[in-house]
């Protein structure tokens, strides 16, 4: 089968999941299939979305065992060229398939990605969390694996992937519940894809803590966990690969940083801890230290200058008439 395939996984959210499921279907590009995974809901979810929208969509169920494992069992199932990892809680512009899918076509690229911005959605009316993220490329000056290290991040929702790159990288890792697209994009970007963006579009990445994992204590220990064993498996293939990454002041102090909230929060992860001051040599951990110092300062000048602490990677800036029009068109307004 040609076209889009998109996964979708999720756990009791029944409703939230529905607006998200019609938002896809509602795509000028419909996608090619839709596959919901529940992961061991124990609300009506199931229930809701056979009722609502029964053979348009593909409703997989299992035990409930995580995100990763959610998201694997809908990439056995994907037939599409294209694979959109969609998350149960956000939407996109009504034409971001449709953009995207000419932009990966016309530069026969692997990966593109969009404008994205962290939204509170109160009824049909919308709460901007800052600026939109990515307005436009991230700057040239590091390649995408050198940013992604050392501060950047996006987030799937707002990216598009070719399938027959999906199965170079494989399938997720299951025992990271809070970072497992973080850990994936690298495995993405060994692979040296051909990564474009395409302004044409915006995803809303819904803020609201409503059936996340991270609500909850055991969320937030379990992220600094899972933050920890990523970066000593990303360290591994780095040191091997990129050395020059592994020098970077940024990338050690996120080695720092993670080794600072386990000895804070995870005292009994000694295992963990040990493997971290181990990566962190002497030298480059008072470099660190020095940076983070400096990062502070020019986040703080930042933010007076330009009303954010975004970094210049996510080339942050004011939403635009033509994405208040697809915003508009999504059935939201934008709160003054």
């Amino acid at each position: 089968m040609t076209g889009v395939s998109v996964i979708i996984p999720t756990y009791n959210r029944a409703g939230l999941v529905n607006q998200t499921v019609q938002n896809v279907l509602s795509q000028s590009l419909p996608p090619s299939e839709v596959i919901v995974v529940d992961d061991g809901s124990t609300d009506n979810t199931v229930d809701s979305l056979n009722s609502e929208f029964g053979t348009h969509i593909h409703v997989v169920q299992q035990q409930n065992q995580g995100p990763g494992a959610a998201r694997n069992a809908g990439l056995r199932l994907a037939t599409g060229d294209f694979i959109w990892l969609m998350d149960s809680d956000d939407l996109a512009s009504l034409n971001q398939l449709e953009t995207q899918v000419d932009s990966l076509k016309r530069h026969s690229a692997d990966v593109v990605y969009s404008p994205w911005a962290r939204v509170w959605f109160k009824g049909n009316r919308l709460e901007l969390d800052g600026p939109v993220l990515q307005q436009r490329a991230i700057p040239d000056d590091r390649d995408c694996l050198e940013w992604f290290s050392t501060g950047w991040s996006l987030v799937f929702q707002h990216c598009l992937f070719r399938k027959s790159l999906i199965d170079r990288v494989g399938f997720y890792r299951t025992d990271l519940w809070t970072c497992d697209d973080s850990e994936y994009f690298w495995r993405v970007l060994y692979e040296s894809p051909k990564i474009i963006f395409d302004d044409r579009s915006i995803m809303l990445y819904r803020l609201d803590d409503y059936g996340k994992v991270t609500a909850s204590g055991f969320g937030a220990k379990r992220r600094i966990i899972d933050w920890a064993q990523c970066l000593i498996s990303v360290h591994s293939i780095l040191a091997e690969r990129r050395p020059d990454i592994t020098r970077e002041p940024d990338y050690i102090f996120r080695l720092y940083s993670a080794l600072r909230s386990l000895c804070q929060f995870c005292p009994e992860e000694t295992q963990l801890i040990s493997q971290l001051r181990t990566l962190i040599e002497p030298r480059f951990f008072l470099l660190s230290k020095l940076d983070a110092g400096y990062r502070r300062m020019s986040n703080g000048i930042r933010r007076r200058i330009v009303g954010h602490s975004w970094s210049r990677a996510y080339q942050a800036e004011a939403v635009t008439p033509a994405q208040e029009v697809l915003i508009r068109q999504m059935g939201f307004h934008l709160e003054p």
